[in-house]
């Protein structure tokens, strides 16, 4: 057992897991709720968290993950992912999920540049936001994210 975890490069992931939401806050990230799960307990490189239900499609708007990146044990970037309960029709018939995706980079913010980075899936609204949109989006989805 020691051998096979010797062997096994450390990314540096466990310090980055829920204890790290402190900092998160200082910067307006959205947390990893108390509720979630890692989803992939033997990735290093980009864990994630999940909510418990998340098995279940999503019929609420909601929180629904968060992956983070790491390489030697520097955290990069972390990725949330909200969806709004809603579905559209996207290219003609494909049937897909409302969703928001909120990204900060601590690679740009350790660089200076501007670390945020929003999409949101809604259809013909589709594309980039800014985090000031995102925000209003999540507000009007009804799902909390740090101000």
């Amino acid at each position: 057992m020691v051998l096979a975890s010797a062997c096994r490069p450390h990314h540096g992931s466990k310090k980055y897991e829920k204890e790290f939401n402190v900092e998160r806050a200082k910067r307006q990230i959205h947390g990893i709720p108390e509720d979630a799960v890692r989803f992939n307990p033997l990735n290093e490189a980009t864990p994630t968290w999940v909510q418990a239900e998340n098995a279940k499609e999503p019929v609420t708007p909601r929180w629904q993950s968060k992956v983070l990146e790491i390489r030697d044990g520097i955290l990069l970037q972390e990725t949330d992912d909200f969806a709004s309960g809603k579905k559209y029709i996207f290219s003609g018939n494909e049937l897909l999920a409302e969703e928001l995706f909120v990204r900060y980079s601590y690679a740009a913010e350790r660089e200076g540049k501007n670390p945020w980075w929003c999409y949101v899936t809604s259809g013909p609204n589709q594309g980039e936001r800014t985090i000031a949109e995102a925000r209003r989006i999540l507000e009007d989805w009804a799902v909390g994210y740090p101000q």
